[in-house]
Formats: C-alpha cells, sequence, structure tokens
C-alpha cells in the first residue's frame, strides 16, 4: 500500500507538470511543448492502467476494512489524476484551435486565463502535497483554494461575456477562453478529491 502511494504521487506529480506544461504551450505557441503535453498523457494513460490493475490485485489480499478502504479511495485519486492531464491536453488543442484560425485573445482576457491558471496550478501542487503526507490539517486551506478558483472562474466569465457582447472578443476566441476556464476550475476539483480521498472522518472505517 505504501509503495502504491508512492507510485500514485509520482503520477499526480507527472500529470501537474503536464498541465504546467500545456499553460505555457497556450501562451507562447510552442509546437515542442504542444507534442511533449501528448507524448505525457500517454504515459499518464499508462500508470492509470497499470496502477488501477496493481490496485485491483492488492485488494484480493487478507486486508483490513480501513486497509480495503484506502485501496478503493487511491483507485479514486488515480481517475482523478488521469483527468488532470487530460485537461492538459484539451488546453493544448485550445492552442491549435486559436493558431490554427488566425484567431487572438484580447490582452486582458489572455491575462485572466493567466491568473487563473496560476491559481488552479497551486491549488492542484498544495492538494498533492496534503494526498502524499496525508496533512489533512491543511484541508480547510485546500478547500479555500479550490473555492478561489470557482470565484475567480465565475468572475473573469462574466468579464468575457460583457466582452462578446461588446465585440470586444471574436466568437471564436470567446469559445476557447469559455472552455479554457472551464477546464482549469475541473482540475481543481479533481485536486480537492484528491486531497480528502484518504481522509478516514468521512467513510467511519477504523479497523
Amino acid at each position: 500500500l505504501y509503495q502504491a502511494k508512492l507510485e500514485i504521487t509520482r503520477m499526480a506529480r507527472i500529470a501537474y507538470r503536464n498541465l504546467q506544461t500545456a499553460v505555457d504551450c497556450f501562451f507562447k505557441s510552442d509546437d515542442k511543448e504542444a507534442e511533449h503535453v501528448e507524448e505525457t498523457e500517454l504515459s499518464v494513460n499508462y500508470l492509470t492502467h497499470a496502477i488501477t490493475q496493481r490496485l485491483v490485485k492488492i485488494r484480493t489480499l487478507n486486508m483490513t476494512g480501513h486497509e480495503r478502504n484506502r485501496i478503493s479511495q487511491m483507485t479514486l485519486v488515480v481517475a482523478d489524476i488521469e483527468r488532470i492531464s487530460d485537461h492538459a491536453e484539451n488546453i493544448v488543442e485550445y492552442e491549435n484551435q486559436v493558431k490554427s484560425k488566425n484567431s487572438k485573445l484580447s490582452d486582458e482576457a489572455l491575462e485572466e486565463l493567466r491568473s487563473l491558471a496560476t491559481l488552479s496550478l497551486k491549488t492542484i501542487a498544495f492538494c498533492i502535497d496534503i494526498f502524499e503526507h496525508e496533512t489533512f490539517e491543511k484541508l480547510p486551506e485546500a478547500e479555500q483554494f479550490e473555492q478561489s478558483v470557482d470565484d475567480l472562474e465565475k468572475k473573469i466569465v462574466n468579464n468575457h461575456i460583457q466582452r462578446l457582447l461588446n465585440q470586444a472578443c471574436n466568437p471564436l476566441a470567446g469559445v476557447v477562453f469559455t472552455n479554457m476556464s472551464s477546464d482549469l476550475e475541473r482540475c481543481s476539483d479533481h485536486a480537492i478529491n484528491i486531497a480528502f480521498a484518504l481522509h478516514e472522518y468521512d467513510f467511519g472505517i477504523k479497523e
């Protein structure tokens, strides 16, 4: 179980770095970084399959209720991590859409997306650390981070709708903006799931 948790944590950090690279790719329009994101996504998919299979095998061993619960929660964490890397791949695709259509987001829109990306990445890193070290006393702070991401996402989407109404941004750029905002917000949702996964009080299994 300990080794499984180490490998899941390693996978989480790979997915986190992949999201970080995807965000950099979006703002820099770097084809090499885009290729790197896609390659890393394949690695994350492989790890998802391999780790999940091993957790299923471990669960067949003689385990306490507490240990079986941890395995179940770890399996859910693997799925959350895989989704974060999926969102990274989505963000690279948005960069391709903008580039292929010669579209452009306004400076204000780009700055708002940078702010949301920075906060979302900070939330993910914080939540992975909680999972790794089981520092559950930090969970309220993680929830505050996640709520801040939610609030900022709503604020910037409302701002962007106003820009569209004022014809300050073209429609394709508007779609990319809202989709990327949603992806970043969902990443923070997956992160909070990871942080809470091994927290026992929700499940009441102590044996």
